[in-house]
């Protein structure tokens, strides 16, 4: 767990590629001031797009990539950012090929669903039942863990836990220039742990 994350105890020619300069933003530390910097964004989810799709590779297919910035507001919290992944692609100009949307968390994943709030609060509770916030975990123990501690550890071995059955990133096809998502389907962020600031990576591939 990275220092960013808060202390809480209550819970060119056909087959060739020509690769550019690698950008800065996938290894720096984004600072985001959108809000108070802390995952808290006065009751309200805030998504930020913080990098427009850039070309990282010429040819054929062509290579994009972006990231955006989302404040969550409570764990754990749905938050559907369909949309802006769609205006994403569309930047790109790519009509056919596939996109890749990833959460460079561990307690925070990307996963497709229907928002249909009934459904999303019999997840919510299927969520605890998996791993709940209630039960021990040894990752909250501070006295007997050495590993990956910060001055701003938490308490949040659930979160890890869920994550496991959840996972990181959704891969998607482009059709005609849009997601080829299904009639329900919708790509949320999905976080675990607690208000948070999280990055999401976009990465298009297509022609």
């Amino acid at each position: 767990m990275s220092t960013a994350e808060g202390r809480a105890h209550c819970l060119g020619q056909r087959g060739i590629w020509r690769y550019l300069v690698e950008a800065n933003f996938l290894t720096e530390t984004t600072k985001y001031t959108n809000g108070n910097g802390n995952g808290h964004s006065n009751g309200k989810s805030h998504i930020a797009v913080i990098n427009d799709p850039e070309l990282r590779a010429k040819g054929t297919p062509g290579v994009y990539v972006s990231k955006m910035v989302v404040e969550t507001r409570r764990g754990p919290e749905f938050i559907d950012i369909t949309d802006t992944v769609q205006d994403l692609l569309s930047k790109t100009g790519v009509k056919e090929g596939n996109i890749f949307v990833y959460s460079r968390h561990t307690t925070c994943g990307i996963v497709i669903q229907e928002h249909e709030p009934l459904l999303i609060q019999d997840m919510y509770k299927k969520l605890e039942q998996l791993a709940s916030p209630a039960e021990d975990y040894h990752h909250n123990n501070f006295d007997i863990r050495t590993v990956n501690m910060c001055d701003d550890e938490c308490a949040n071995g659930h979160a890890h836990c869920q994550h496991l059955f959840i996972g990181c990133s959704v891969h998607l096809p482009v059709m005609d220039g849009h997601l080829a998502l299904g009639r329900w389907q919708r790509v949320f962020i999905l976080e675990l742990d607690r208000p948070r600031t999280r990055e999401i990576i976009v990465q298009v591939m297509g022609i």
